[in-house]
């Protein structure tokens, strides 16, 4: 990113600016739409941003004609074309994902004792939701963040949250469709376990997908995890 900015400073008609550019986009996570870390992102996107701002513009009338599924160019100008499409994924083809570092999530009843059976839920029922994080090594670990995003008939119970958290947690964000837990410093041994659990509200009925549970290392994006996508069938 930083060569590519200093070959547009010094030439920006130089030879190499359109393979690096393509070294740039090429090596963007195709899963994660990102290079990396914030700071690894802002790099490239600068970079990119200024090659494509110094490409000259080509003068003519595009004329933009569909048939279809299909775009012809009519005209005697450069049309330019860009879409976004957003789907959801099968929750069948959701598989869980590990690195280093593991996730898992539980969800037990009002007294923490038993397994709920999420197929089989009734509007009004209070759950735990218990996050289980361990290491396949010994290491640290820092600036951890699971989102916990919940599906459609759960929201989380905020005033029985409390304000007690475990050591390894710096902070929590309870919101209507998410938990996220944010980490401080700590350290795991080898198949060690750190837990956080709060408490879930059923609010409707339905039949609802239920999203993995996710964490990552904001700063080191490769360690991360994924768990337990399923489906969740709540009765009146």
């Amino acid at each position: 990113a930083f060569l590519l900015l200093a070959l547009l400073e010094l030439d920006p008609r130089d030879g190499r600016l359109p393979a690096l550019a393509r070294y740039l986009e090429a090596n963007r996570d195709a899963r994660r739409f990102c290079w990396g870390t914030t700071e690894t992102n802002a790099h490239a996107l600068l970079a990119l941003g200024a090659y494509y701002a110094s490409q000259p513009v080509v003068e003519g009338r595009p004329q933009v004609r569909r048939a279809g599924d299909t775009l012809t160019n009519a005209g005697d100008g450069t049309a330019f074309v860009s879409w976004r499409s957003l789907t959801l994924p099968d929750a069948s083809s959701v598989t869980n994902e590990a690195s280093e570092l593991r996730i898992e999530r539980t969800f037990r009843t009002a007294d923490g004792t038993t397994a709920a059976d999420l197929g089989n839920l009734t509007c009004g029922d209070l759950l735990m939701v218990e996050l289980k994080l361990s290491s396949a090594v010994a290491r640290d670990y820092a600036d951890l963040v699971i989102e916990d995003l919940l599906p459609g008939a759960f929201e989380p119970v905020h005033d029985a949250l409390g304000s007690r958290l475990p050591n390894w947690v710096m902070r929590t964000d309870a919101r209507d469709d998410r938990m996220l837990v944010f980490s401080r410093k700590f350290s795991l041994d080898k198949d060690e376990q750190v837990v956080y659990t709060y408490p879930v509200r059923v609010v409707s009925s339905g039949v609802y997908a239920l999203p993995a549970v996710a964490v990552e290392a904001m700063y080191q994006p490769r360690l991360s995890a994924r768990f337990g996508a399923g489906r969740v069938v709540v009765h009146d």
